[in-house]
């Protein structure tokens, strides 16, 4: 029942999208015939039915607000930014983690309780209209046929059963397989051929139909507020549009006779309790101005409203085309296929990457054309892991389809927000470890994905920043950092590829070096080597100094990728000389900038952050100086 719930609350918000529209556009019709504004709302009661998507070229919804039934309400908590280790990730944002377990106890119980809380309500609105027919049968027996033969195919080919009765205050229809009129007894000529030839216009355009169905729908959607709106607004239109098409008809001249009959309904009777299936005469004072400022439309002006109405209409039916990507997902065949590669991050070492054998394309396929969520043009920045796969096909393109933290279908560089249930689905896991420059640079097929023999536009030597650094006898220098091979990559690159430390904008791949310099002379020079075979900077890099060990001479970290929450870094120290020296190598700090800050909880200590998974908690891990270099505390 759940499950129901949620499909029927997603479908009713993506409606609510349509209503609002519609709400401003029959303001657009306040001149036009009633009529117009009346067949706007079938619109809204196909999209509050329908759990299909009608995709057009032409949409009057935003892309990321228009997908049916993926709006998503309904998702595990998204947990704060506290990374794991080792995630991976394709666009160079930080990702929610789907290893870290939720606590689902909650949200399912309040999800229950809200699932028996809507049938309920439900159960009751459909006791209110059962209790309201009952009434009416009392009515109807009590009622006798009324015949007169002048009556008789008025404004309709059909023969209508037309009762009148003591107890009837107020005319109304009711009546499914066979509508019947029901009139009040005492009603002057005039006055019961206007009211007959209106309720015979209701049931020649099935309106008898129509307005149960509506209720029915209202029914299933009763929590939501312009679900009400709709049905009230409906009921009025219907009903003003009724009476023009009276007057249409009849001609202008019954206006006034035709709005006295109204207002002498109106007049020293009760309001009709009939239930929502029957059509009851109500908002009289609505009417009655609407006859009398009736005037038969313009061509034109019909025309124009047709035109309107036909676009509106088309707009708020049709979705959003469904982007490359996503065709790409659902149209991908096992044929079409060479590799299939996993990974999962962060995961035990021995199982971050697997192989599929080829007979196991099909499953992987049979999930891709389920494919489904809303697609988001900016995604939030989550903390935490993703598994991914990286799907070779025969053309030679890799492709990236991968669940990022139950939360984001990624495929290539789209993300869609899907539903929890479904993503949380995945039941996949490695059984290798991950194969050494997997992101930066992988080899696949005895072809190079990424990388080029180009260096991107810039000539070595290359300077990534100087940074003036003050020494323990009040003397300076100027640390800088060198780009001495590799290749600067830009995301606007045709074959740019994201993955691993590639990110938006600019990145610097490969080896670097520090210098220091004293009015331009090379004081001393160190490579900068950390585990990765190739480091990566995101542009100018300014250095960070600190006394850590208490000796007086400036520390600074300088950190590369290492995942997608953080980098690892190198401790050096400049003395006197300008002379560098390495002091400690943090394997891991979540922070994401080239050179950081460290908390200094004690003297001649350090604290690093990272996020323990097996406890699931953060964890500060703290480095003491012993005299030569910094260890890690045990």
């Amino acid at each position: 029942m759940e499950k129901l719930f949620l499909t029927i609350l997603n479908m009713s918000i993506t409606a609510s999208y349509v209503i609002l529209i519609i709400l401003a556009v029959r303001m657009l019709l306040k001149r036009a015939p009633k009529i117009f504004s009346y067949i706007l709302w079938c619109v809204v009661l196909f999209r509050l039915v329908c759990p299909l998507s009608i995709e057009g070229m032409f949409s009057l919804l935003p892309s990321g607000n228009a997908a049916i039934p993926e709006v998503t309400v309904y998702q595990e908590p998204a947990m704060p930014e506290n990374p794991n280790p080792n995630t991976a990730d394709n666009s160079g944002h930080a990702l929610q983690t789907p290893v870290r377990p939720a606590d689902k106890t909650l949200p399912q119980l309040g999800m229950m309780a809200a699932a028996v809380i809507w049938l309920s309500g439900i159960i009751g609105m459909l006791a209110y209209s059962i209790r309201s027919l009952g009434k009416m049968r009392k009515l109807r027996r009590t009622a006798c046929l009324y015949k007169k033969d002048e009556i008789q195919g008025i404004l309709t080919r059909r023969k209508i059963n037309i009762y009148n009765g003591k107890h009837v205050q107020t005319p109304f229809v009711i009546g499914i397989l066979r509508p019947a009129i029901y009139i009040p007894i005492g009603l002057e000529e005039s006055e019961r051929s206007y009211i007959i030839c209106h309720e015979q216009v209701h049931i020649k355009r099935f309106d008898y139909l129509i307005k149960p169905l509506a209720y029915l729908i209202l029914c299933i959607h009763w929590f939501n507020p312009l679900v009400w709106v709709s049905f009230l607004l409906m009921e009025k239109d219907m009903e003003l549009s009724c009476d023009e098409r009276v007057l249409h008809d009849m001609g202008n001249q019954i206006r006034k006779e035709y709005a006295s009959s109204l207002l002498a309904l109106a007049s020293g009777r009760r309001a009709l309790n009939g239930g929502p299936l029957a059509f009851g005469e109500n908002d009289i004072k609505s009417r009655i101005r609407n006859v009398l400022n009736y005037h038969r439309p313009a061509f034109w002006g019909i025309l124009g409203s047709a035109v309107v109405l036909i676009i509106v209409s088309a707009g708020l039916i049709c979705s959003p085309a469904a982007r490359e990507s996503m065709k790409w997902a659902k149209n991908l065949s096992p044929e079409d296929i060479t590799k299939i590669e996993l990974v999962v991050m962060p995961a035990d070492e021995e199982k971050q990457y697997r192989v599929f054998a080829p007979e196991e394309y099909p499953e992987i396929v049979k999930l891709m054309k389920d494919s489904r969520g809303r697609y988001v043009r900016e995604p939030e920045e989550l903390a935490g892991g993703e598994l991914s796969f990286y799907i070779t096909t025969t053309d030679g393109v890799r492709h990236r389809y991968a669940n990022s933290g139950n939360v984001y279908l990624v495929i290539d560089e789209d993300s869609y927000r899907a539903s929890y249930g479904w993503l949380s689905r995945w039941d996949y896991e490695g059984d290798d470890k991950l194969p050494e420059g997997f992101f930066d640079g992988a080899q696949d097929n005895g072809e190079e994905m990424t990388g080029g023999a180009d260096t991107g536009g810039i000539t070595f030597p290359y300077s990534m920043g100087i940074t003036p650094v003050t020494l323990a006898d009040k003397s300076s220098v100027d640390v800088e950092l060198v780009m001495t091979d590799g290749k600067l990559w830009r995301s606007d690159d045709p074959d740019f590829m994201y993955g691993g430390y590639f990110q938006d904008g600019e990145n610097y791949v490969g080896q670097f070096e520090l210098r220091t310099l004293k009015d331009g002379r090379v004081l001393d020079q160190m490579p900068v080597q950390l585990s990765q075979p190739e480091l990566c900077f995101y542009g100018p890099v300014t250095l960070v100094t600190a006394d850590y060990n208490g000796d007086k001479n400036p520390e600074f970290t300088l950190g590369s990728w290492v995942w997608s929450g953080g980098n690892e870094y190198n401790l050096y120290s400049i003395d006197t000389g300008g002379r560098l020296s390495l002091l400690s190598y943090i394997e891991r700090h979540d922070e994401r900038e080239a050179s950081v800050l460290l908390d200094q909880p004690a003297p001649g200590s350090f604290a690093v952050n990272w996020y323990n998974q097996q406890s699931g908690e953060d964890e500060a891990v703290l480095y003491h100086w012993n005299g030569k270099n910094f260890e890690q505390e045990e």
